[in-house]
């Protein structure tokens, strides 16, 4: 499947393939297409790369995860899309 990812403050648009992105959470993609989303230790501990979902869902690698996001939240160095997303960040 591929997903739309839409990064509301910085306008961009990125399209996520859960094929070819398996492995990558929505920070990797976001960094590796110079997106700069705020980002700190990168495996879910620290919360920074927390940002609102306004549009969508995710799933995270780790069940539950490292450090719950508060609601409508989501981590976005531990988690992939399952749908299209609108995030404001």
């Amino acid at each position: 499947m591929i997903y739309k990812i839409n990064f509301t403050r910085s306008g961009r648009i990125l399209e996520y393939c859960s094929h070819e992105h398996a492995n990558l959470s929505i920070l990797d993609l976001a960094f590796d297409n110079d997106v700069q989303i705020k980002a700190g230790c990168r495996s879910g501990y620290c919360s920074a790369c927390q940002v609102e979902i306004t549009k969508g869902d995710v799933k995270y690698f780790y069940d539950p995860p490292p450090v719950p996001a508060d609601g409508g939240a989501a981590l976005l160095c531990s988690c992939y899309p399952v749908s299209d997303l609108e995030i404001n960040g």
